[in-house]
């Protein structure tokens, strides 16, 4: 793994021209396997600028995210940012994806609630951008109406009351906020060889509540969410002086959903399955 490459690459090093195993072919972004001399990479392609921004994503903060999260072990360094290409390259994580089930494991759940302290202890605040959820939900909503007004009705009320639910708390207390990964679930994590965690797929990282993460963490468990929420409420309940922490998680998980289906109603507005080529997309040589 090319974990300790000082100064990342050079433009001049990337296997630019190496054969491609495709790892993930997702609505928004592609991701690539690639062979290097030093240990293989990852080659992440973001959609374009203004596709990106108009799901919520921003690259440059994405990039700055996982580089933040890379310097407590918790992400694969950044080794090369190309913006204008959109292109990024990071160290292949030679790990098992999570399970699904991960909160039946106590070494699971000491790793998990480990990755999420650390989280909590990341200095972002100057450099990561604050994410109000309910300006957001507004801002997503005047998106798909512009692009598909039954869909946008559709979803109308859930939105409504998603941001009724978070207007009845304040979030804004600094000591409640952290850098969020906003996407945290199977789905996104890597068991490396040693047990620890590797986050992926800082896409719509930000800064925000603490609780943030949980909420994703008890959506991605679908179904068995409820043998997971206790576990949930005991980690809420770790952090000091919040007032009613179930009612804030439930708020944020409304919210979560609201936000989920509006991206993914977004996309299939834009009728994109994956997007369009900003590079060569070619696999293989």
């Amino acid at each position: 793994m090319v974990t300790d490459v000082a100064g990342g690459l050079s433009p001049e090093s990337l296997p630019v021209d190496a054969p491609r195993i495709p790892l993930q072919a997702g609505r928004v972004n592609r991701v690539y396997r690639v062979a290097h001399p030093m240990g293989d990479l990852v080659r992440r392609e973001h959609a374009p600028d203004e596709f990106a921004k108009s799901l919520g994503a921003d690259p440059s903060v994405e990039v700055r995210a996982q580089s933040l999260a890379a310097a407590v072990g918790l992400a694969p360094p950044i080794l090369h940012h190309d913006p204008i290409a959109g292109v990024v390259w990071m160290p292949f994580v030679d790990g098992a994806a999570l399970e699904n089930l991960w909160w039946r494991s106590a070494a699971r759940r000491r790793v998990m609630r480990a990755a999420l302290d650390a989280l909590r202890g990341v200095q972002s605040s100057l450099e990561i951008p604050t994410l109000a959820l309910d300006q957001r939900i507004a801002e997503l909503q005047d998106r798909l109406l512009a692009v598909d007004q039954s869909a946008a009705a559709r979803l109308a009320p859930d939105c409504v009351a998603a941001r009724v639910g978070l207007t009845r708390y304040d979030w804004s207390r600094a000591g409640e906020r952290c850098l969020v990964h906003s996407d945290l679930g199977p789905h996104n994590v890597l068991v490396r060889g040693d047990g620890s965690l590797s986050l992926l797929d800082w896409e719509y990282a930000h800064v925000g509540h603490a609780f943030e993460d949980l909420a994703g963490l008890q959506i991605a468990a679908g179904a068995d969410a409820v043998e997971l929420r206790p576990l949930l409420l005991e980690w809420c309940a770790a952090l000091p002086a919040i007032d009613d922490p179930a009612g804030r998680l439930d708020a944020l998980v409304m919210a979560r959903r609201s936000l989920d289906a509006l991206w993914l109603a977004l996309v299939e507005a834009r009728g994109q399955t994956t997007h369009p080529s900003k590079t060569d997309r070619r696999i293989g040589p």
